[in-house]
């Protein structure tokens, strides 16, 4: 596992563009953020299998935010140089784990599946708690990047 934030990312744009999001404790907020991340990877120009991969992690990492460090969790997502990465801050400072799971257990494969899809990921303490990031990066980018609107509903 990669514990440290990478120093400079690139620019798929002209400027940096960075969406945040708050999800609300006990919200069904959840939709709404994994709805940002794929509209950032599409704007990103990451093709669908990319995609679908940064919008199921997010969905991990903000549901263990919400129900393990029972906080609101902040949301935000970095576009650059065919690379999402999305951070999502708790006001829990306990590290995720990433434990083994069975066929039969009905939770518990969540950082497991960070550990596995994600191109980075870690953890970096904050004021309040922490922020669990990770890099979704694709190496073969759609011929269509920069396209779409990444504005929160």
């Amino acid at each position: 596992m990669d514990t440290t934030s990478p120093a400079g990312v690139g620019r798929v744009l002209p400027e940096p563009v960075r969406r945040h999001l708050v999800v609300r404790c006990r919200s069904a907020g959840l939709s709404a953020a994994r709805d940002l991340v794929g509209r950032c990877c599409r704007l990103a120009g990451l093709r669908d299998e990319a995609e679908q991969v940064a919008v199921l992690l997010a969905s991990e990492v903000v549901t263990n935010a919400v129900v393990h460090a029972e906080t609101d969790a902040r949301l935000s997502v970095l576009l650059a140089d065919h690379r999402v990465r999305v951070e999502v801050a708790d006001g829990s400072p306990r590290r995720p784990l990433v434990r083994a799971w069975t066929d039969d257990g009905g939770t518990g494969r969540g950082m497991a599946l960070v550990e596995a899809l994600a191109s980075r990921w870690g953890v970096d303490p904050s004021p309040s708690g922490k922020i669990v990031w990770f890099d979704v990066v694709d190496p073969a980018p759609c011929p269509t990047a920069g396209r779409g609107s990444v504005t929160p509903r």
